[in-house]
This record gives structure tokens, sequence and C-alpha cells, in this order.
């Protein structure tokens, strides 16, 4: 008698090969140009995040870890709804991120992950709430295995009913960040 498999599914959680295969041959695409301490490997070279849309002069095309290692940090201690633990968060805020590289009009900031997922902030929200482009957990760097080189936290509390739900606007393994003015 053959048995039938039910897979469950949970939110930002796919079936590995799929996901490992993809993100080996995207995660070539995020690989710079030389060696860097911004590096989870000292022998690998960093991971880039392309800037696009809106940016100031004077903004990058693409920054590396330590790029935003340069602007204001932030640590932040939450539970994380899909890790299921207390993590300590250090990066920048997107309000900062904005004012240091997007144009004064932009409205909205869309992020951009290696496996197509996509989240758009709008001004209100970054400049209202503690959005986080992560670029630590728990003091260390977050490779691709850790689902960097980059993604966007906020304190989150399971238990409080009245909260609004932030956690689809989680997004991680960010690799283009696109300032937008309409």
């Amino acid at each position: 008698m053959a048995q039938s498999v039910t897979m469950i599914k949970r939110p930002g959680f796919f079936p590995r090969w799929p996901v490992l295969a993809t993100l080996a041959v995207l995660a070539l695409a995020l690989v710079g140009p030389g060696p860097s301490e911004a590096s989870a490997d000292p022998g690998s070279r960093p991971l880039k995040i392309r800037l696009r849309g809106a940016t100031l002069a004077t903004a990058p095309t693409a920054v590396t870890v330590a790029d935003l290692d340069r602007l204001p940090q932030t640590e932040l201690t939450t539970f994380d709804p899909y890790l299921q633990r207390q993590i300590r968060y250090r990066g920048v805020l997107l309000r900062d991120l904005a004012a240091s590289f997007g144009s004064p009009g932009v409205q909205r900031i869309m992020l951009k992950a290696i496996d197509a997922y996509q989240v758009e902030f709008v001004r209100n929200e970054w400049e209202t709430s503690d959005f986080l482009l992560a670029t630590r957990l728990d003091g260390d760097l977050m490779g691709l295995q850790q689902s960097g080189p980059a993604k966007i936290v906020r304190r989150y509390d399971p238990a409080a009913s009245k909260e609004r739900n932030f956690a689809p606007k989680w997004i991680w393994l960010v690799n283009r960040i696109e300032f937008l003015t309409e």
C-alpha cells in the first residue's frame, strides 16, 4: 500500500534543493571584485547589495556590509518569528539608510531578495517604526547560510494581541534596494 506524504508549508521556508540551487547560482551575482574584511570567510569576496532608483548623486551603485557599517548602527534584541527564538540583531535603520543614500523626494523603498521575494516600505513606515536592515545576528556577520548579507527585522512580540503583524515585512537575502519617488 502506497503512503501519502503531506508537506507542511511555513511562511519563508521552502523545499531545500531548489532554494540551495538557486542560492548557489545567484550568490555568484552577489560576489564583489575583491577580498574584504566584511566577508564571512577571510578568503572570500564581500557580498554586495545593489542600490537603484532615486539615489543621491554621491550614493554608490552597490554597498557591502563594511559600507553599511559606516552608517549609524542600531542594536535590537527581539523574537524572530521565523527562527522561533530571541536574537540580537545589529544594522542600520531604514530611515538612516534613506537619509544616507536616497534622494530627498523618496517616498517608497523596495527591497528585493535573491529568491525574488520583495517588500515595499512607504515613508511613513520607516519614519515611525524601527525597521532595521540587519547585517549581524548575535554579533556575527550574516553570510548566505544565515540569510544574509542583510535582512529586515523589527521588534516583534508574539504575545502582543494588538500589535500589527509586521512579520511579512521581514525579508532576508537582500541583494537590491530601490529608492522610489512615486
